[in-house]
């Protein structure tokens, strides 16, 4: 793939350059080559940095940092520890994204921590007032 991306970029040339380039044994094609092939590692840094801004497809050595920028706590002393905590920080921002009340966040953290079928209540409605 480098050498067609050095290849349309030497055809963009004018004539006369390719000319010369090539009457002096092509000095300029082979500069045009590095510079392809150090685009090429440009172009493809750049995608994953792209990909990096999404907690669906960033790497896994990114995940703890987007946990941080929106307040992530781990359930270690609930949960043992894993090894990748993309699940829990994309259920955090799916969370965070819900209006109202806090009820099915915390049902959905009782449900991971214990893989059964607890419920979570609203205690203020349940509360006697006098």
């Amino acid at each position: 793939m480098t050498s067609l991306a050095a290849d349309r970029l030497y055809a963009l040339l004018p004539a006369i350059y390719r000319i010369r380039d090539q009457a002096q044994g092509e000095p300029l094609r082979a500069l045009i080559g590095l510079v392809a092939k150090e685009f090429q590692a440009l172009e493809e840094n750049v995608e994953q940095l792209y990909d990096d801004q999404f907690i669906e497809t960033c790497a896994d050595w990114v995940a703890p940092y987007i946990g941080d920028l929106i307040g992530y706590q781990p359930l270690h002393g609930v949960t043992p520890r894993i090894a990748s905590p993309r699940a829990e920080v994309a259920h955090t921002i799916a969370y965070r994204r819900r209006k109202g009340t806090h009820r099915p966040q915390v049902q959905g953290r009782i449900a991971s921590a214990n893989r059964a079928g607890r419920h979570a209540a609203d205690s203020i409605w349940q509360t006697g007032f006098t």
